[in-house]
Order: structure tokens, then C-alpha cells, then sequence
């Protein structure tokens, strides 16, 4: 991990534009690190412990019952949601999904070595292909999101994407489609649904997280960024603490990916997962009935596109 730090500083530095740019996100993760055990990054751990106050305000004459998940997502930084969308929708998507994702008219290559071999793809704006998506969020899951929150939201990402597999010499020269050990550097009242669209076996890479709690633990023993553990593997990968996301089509888990360390499996050769992410952010707003349309471009989107 120590050689991809060094590639990561000597790329900064190299450039002077971004010199400047690297100290002070590593003062910035330094300091989330120190006071909130986590790597969002001390300015989204701000943002999000302010929001949360203004949440508070709201959430004072609420008196909506808890539900399981919701509290589990409060407590631990996830949650299990089984099989939360409805199945034969789910099945149109997929169907839909399977026959597009390898046409560069409405995908292109989110990731690749420095050898050119394709490791991920990912659908250009999920979110103007897909309106089918919309009719997933049924009032059952609006409920569910509204009682975590105890406010309204608004759902801002859609993506979805494949990962294939990667040689281990490829995935220590440069990561994969974050397949290190980190916390997602955002606003820490973001959280994300992730869903299996393709069977994940432990074969097939499925996305792996720990709790809020062990992530707190790490940072604790020494963890300091996906670049650079700073801690043997055997520790950060302990079988105990480490959850994976393996199911059947339409398996989803509901992650606090700024509070809780992740990463992406990688699949064994001749494998690959399909995933499918909604982003989820509080609202003074209820869900607007045209949310899907005012959906933004993830970091990918926005890359690829600006080189269009």
C-alpha cells in the first residue's frame, strides 16, 4: 500500500496546480481521522453534524414509530434490507440493464489498467435511461427513509455498473473501482442503497463494509487512508468484523459509506457484479415528484462526460 501512497504524493506534487490541493485534503482527513474517527474528511463531518442539528429542530414534535432498519442503520452504520423492491420491476430493469451495458451508446469504461484491460463499465445517467427506477421507491420505502431521517429526503445519484476482475499485480499499481479499504469523503448525512442486479457470490467481488463501530476501532489502532493502511491486513480484513454483500438479484444494503470503512471485491477470473446505487440525502422538502429528472452526475458521469 506504501508504493501507491508514494504514487499518489509524487502526482501532486508534480503538479504544482495540485500541490496545495494534496496537503490540505490529507490535513483535512488527518483532523476527521483525530476527532471523528472517520475519513469523510473534517469539513463533511461538519456539514453533516449541522445538518443533523437542523433535523433535530424538525424532528421534535415527530412521533413516528421506529423501524428495525432504520435503527439499525442509526446504530451500526447499516442495514440489511433483504429484498426491499418490488421483483418483477426489478426484472424489467435487469433485463433492460443486461442488453446495455456493453453498448458504448449508453455505457462507457468507468475504470481500466494501465495495460488497457477493461475492468469496470458503468451506464452514462442511469437515471434519464432508467424511469423505471422511479417505481421503486414505493411509499413503503419512502417510509422507511423518512423514519431513519425523521424528515424528508431527496434521492440525488442513480448508478449502475459492472465490475469484472483484476490481476493482483494490476489492483496494487493503481486501485480499481475503489477496491481499498475507505470512507467515502461527502456530507456524513448522505447514505447510500446499494443493490445486487446480478446473483454476488463470494466469487463474483461483492462489496464488503464494516460497521461504524470497528471503523472507529481501526482508525483507533492506526488506520490512515485507503493509500496507506498503516495497519497489517490481516487486522483490517479480520474475518469477525468484515460483512459482504452476497445475494440474488434485488439483495440490498443500506450503508453510511462515510461513517463506515468499504471497498469493492474484486471477482475471480471469468466473474463479474452488477450493482445498482441510489444516493440518499435529507430534505426540508419531501420527495419531489419529478426527483428522478433532477438527479446529478456521480464523479464518473462527470469525468466522462466533460471529455465528450
Amino acid at each position: 500500500m506504501k508504493k501507491n501512497r508514494l504514487n499518489y504524493f509524487e502526482k501532486g506534487i508534480k503538479n504544482p496546480k495540485n500541490a496545495w490541493y494534496v496537503v490540505r485534503t490529507n490535513l483535512d482527513i488527518m483532523a476527521s481521522r483525530l476527532i471523528f474517527k472517520n475519513t469523510a474528511g473534517f469539513k463533511n463531518n461538519l456539514e453533516g453534524k449541522n445538518i443533523e442539528k437542523q433535523l433535530k429542530k424538525l424532528q421534535e414534535n415527530s412521533s413516528a414509530m421506529s423501524h428495525p432498519s432504520a435503527e439499525q442503520l442509526k446504530e451500526k452504520g447499516y442495514a440489511n434490507l433483504q429484498y426491499p423492491f418490488e421483483k418483477d420491476l426489478l426484472s424489467q430493469i435487469v433485463n433492460k440493464y443486461s442488453k446495455i451495458i456493453d453498448d458504448e451508446r449508453f455505457s462507457f469504461v468507468r475504470s481500466k489498467t494501465k495495460n488497457g484491460l477493461v475492468t469496470s463499465r458503468m451506464i452514462n445517467r442511469a437515471f434519464m435511461i432508467f424511469p423505471e427506477v422511479k417505481g421503486l421507491i414505493t411509499e413503503d420505502i419512502m417510509r422507511l427513509i423518512e423514519n431513519y431521517y425523521q424528515s424528508h429526503f431527496q434521492i440525488i445519484h442513480v448508478m449502475m455498473w459492472r465490475i469484472y476482475h483484476v490481476p493482483q499485480k494490476e489492483n496494487l499499481e493503481k486501485e480499481q473501482y475503489g477496491s481499498y479499504w475507505h470512507c467515502d469523503g461527502a456530507n456524513t448525512t448522505i447514505t447510500t442503497m446499494f443493490t445486487n442486479i446480478s446473483e454476488v457470490t463470494e466469487d463474483d467481488g461483492p462489496l464488503h463494509f464494516q460497521s461504524v463501530q470497528r471503523t472507529q476501532e481501526l482508525i483507533k489502532k492506526g488506520y490512515k487512508t485507503r493509500h496507506d493502511y498503516n495497519l497489517p491486513i490481516e487486522i483490517i480484513e479480520d474475518p469477525k468484523h468484515v460483512l459482504k454483500h452476497v445475494g440474488s438479484i434485488g439483495s440490498t444494503v443500506w450503508v453510511n459509506t462515510q461513517y463506515c470503512l468499504h471497498r469493492a471485491g474484486i471477482p475471480k477470473p471469468n466473474h463479474a457484479r452488477d450493482m445498482l446505487q441510489l444516493r440518499i440525502i435529507p430534505s426540508r422538502e419531501p420527495l419531489y415528484e419529478d426527483w428522478l429528472d433532477r438527479c446529478e452526475d456521480s464523479n464518473d458521469e462527470i469525468r466522462f462526460n466533460s471529455q465528450k
